[in-house]
């Protein structure tokens, strides 16, 4: 049996409230971007492959340039965090953890 959204009006109207925010957000972010803005994020997207979408459009809003140092610190950030292993990706907060708990057990 499926869940409809007529089912809870208060969770219907706030999906309508987020489509339309959604909406007005998309035309003013393409009324605002020009040909400048348009080449940078093209750079930004062939120096930096790896980036994500969201990312290159941030970037680009934020008006950083493709030779930026900051762009190379967060694709190396990336390169980094995409090597880990599963198992790297599972232990590093279960050490992390360990650590904070011996830590307050100092302070006893």
């Amino acid at each position: 049996m499926g869940v409809y959204f007529r089912d809870n009006p208060q969770s219907e109207n706030d999906l309508y409230k987020d489509i339309a925010k959604r909406q007005s957000n998309w035309k003013r972010a393409q009324q605002s971007v020009n040909t400048e803005d348009a080449a940078r994020a093209s750079a930004i997207a062939k120096l930096y492959p790896n980036f994500s979408p969201d990312v290159i459009t941030s970037m680009t809003m934020l008006k950083v340039k493709p030779e930026s140092e900051i762009l190379r610190d967060i694709s190396r950030t990336i390169t980094e965090y995409n090597a880990k292993t599963v198992k790297d990706k599972v232990l590093d907060p279960l050490k992390a953890a360990t650590r904070f708990t011996f830590l307050g057990f100092e302070d006893l």
